[in-house]
């Protein structure tokens, strides 16, 4: 029957199949290559016209490069518009398929279509979790205010970031920011405090030593902990974290030291706030660039 009709004339046929099952098997018995024809020769009116079932049968009988290779030329509301449509198997399948090579030949209009269509802690488990610094970066440029995804974040997330998500989130934010930040996060779980001196860059530590009056800023449990954390920090220094505290006086204002030059400017900085309890600064990036 192929042979005898265009890709779009074929597709009429499809179109009255209501079981996406039934045009799945319908795929199933044609050649590679009157497949190929078939995705490659539709018209864009027929590509318009494509019905729930066929949506469904093409993400189920395609691999996810070839599913993919549909969406590329597709908008972010197209997108969202089609994933309507599929269930958490189909979902799964099409995830699981991709390569990380796949994720960052992503468009603009997939990013914010994952972005929009994903929560946050299964975004940042999809796509960041598996990203180094660089990757992370590169996507938060294309997304742009990732305020909703940071507002997400639940403290699990936070419990669980990788290296290359705390310093995304270290390198653009303030020190009065990071200060408020410890003794929110304190209050939820010290190990979130643990961890991000743990991970902090050697670079970013030096802000902190620079400015040893900060101690005076942090409880005895949060000066331990951030301590303990800086001796098996990942990329280890042997100086303590505060060495000199004895020497400075308890600052007579709160935001005494904030007129000191605290804003980083380390090449990539980055930003991100947590999403349960604690209030994050506003405007901020993740992974974004100064």
């Amino acid at each position: 029957m192929l042979e005898e009709k265009t890709p779009s004339e074929f597709k009429l046929v499809l179109d009255k199949l209501e079981d996406f099952n039934d045009i799945v098997r319908v795929f199933e018995s044609m050649t590679d290559a009157q497949v190929y024809s078939y995705f490659t020769g539709l018209t864009d009116a027929a590509w318009k016209q494509t019905s729930p079932s066929e949506w469904r049968s093409y993400i189920d009988f395609l691999d996810s490069q070839g599913f993919k290779g549909i969406l590329d030329y597709m908008s972010t509301d197209e997108i969202l518009y089609v994933w309507q449509f599929f269930d958490e198997r189909m979902t799964a399948k099409f995830i699981d398929g991709l390569s990380m090579a796949d994720m960052y030949a992503f468009t603009p209009a997939e990013w914010h279509a994952a972005y929009m269509g994903m929560a946050p802690s299964a975004f940042k488990a999809t796509f960041f979790d598996k990203m180094d610094t660089k990757g992370i970066w590169y996507v938060s440029e294309i997304l742009g205010d990732m305020d909703d995804f940071l507002e997400g974040l639940t403290v699990e997330d936070w419990k669980n970031m990788t290296a290359a998500e705390w310093e995304c989130f270290l390198a653009a934010t303030e020190i009065e920011d990071l200060v408020e930040f410890i003794h929110e996060m304190a209050k939820v779980d010290l190990k979130i405090v643990y961890d991000m001196f743990k991970f902090m860059p050697l670079e970013m530590l030096s802000d902190f030593k620079e400015a040893p009056e900060l101690s005076y800023e942090f409880s005895p449990l949060e000066l331990e902990t951030m301590g303990h954390a800086v001796d098996v920090n990942v990329y280890k220094t042997e100086e303590p974290l505060f060495e000199d505290a004895e020497e400075f006086e308890r600052p007579h204002h709160k935001k005494d030291h904030r007129n000191r030059k605290n804003k980083r400017h380390h090449q990539g900085k980055r930003d991100e706030r947590q999403g349960h309890g604690p209030e994050k600064p506003r405007n901020k990036k993740f992974g974004k660039h100064q």
